[in-house]
């Protein structure tokens, strides 16, 4: 099992490197948030992983990857969790049942990545064919260390 913390301080280190925002760690209450598209309100796992992550750093984008936080900061101000699951649920041109059950938590210029609450797991997914799924990881922190090592690979 890889640990969160490690992994957030791999992500500062690289926003550092490649001179991107690194955002403070959230300081709120988390939201328990109804999402919408038959996800129940009640996802303890995600919380849990999320909470823990976003209690850190709150998200992040670094070279078109992008974890979203809580709040807004800076450049970042549209990275929001609630607002951009909001858009896919309550715009109904955006709305697309192959979202139902997933909670988008970021995005790279070909996936999308998600919580499903089905599996209890987080995914890379196809951003066009959202079935698809590429990768999936028991925890928050084996998704992140794998963007990482990619954003990484990319960047020497």
């Amino acid at each position: 099992m890889t640990d969160i913390e490690a992994v957030v301080i791999m992500i500062n280190r690289l926003a550092d490197q490649l001179d991107y925002q690194k955002n403070p760690a959230y300081q709120g209450p988390l939201p328990y948030y109804d999402f919408g598209r038959k996800i129940a309100i009640d996802q303890p796992h995600f919380w849990r992983e999320y909470g823990a992550f976003v209690r850190l750093t709150d998200g992040f984008e670094i070279d078109g990857t992008r974890i979203h936080g809580i709040e807004n900061h800076g450049v970042l101000e549209y990275n929001r969790l609630k607002e951009n699951n909001d858009w896919l649920t309550l715009v109904p041109e955006l709305y697309n049942d192959s979202m139902d059950g997933l909670i988008v938590i970021g995005a790279d210029g070909t996936d999308t990545f998600v919580y499903d609450t089905a599996s209890q797991r987080f995914e890379a997914r196809d951003r066009i064919a959202i079935d698809t799924a590429y990768s999936s990881y028991g925890t928050l922190a084996e998704l992140l260390a794998e963007l990482v090592k990619q954003l990484m690979d990319v960047n020497q």
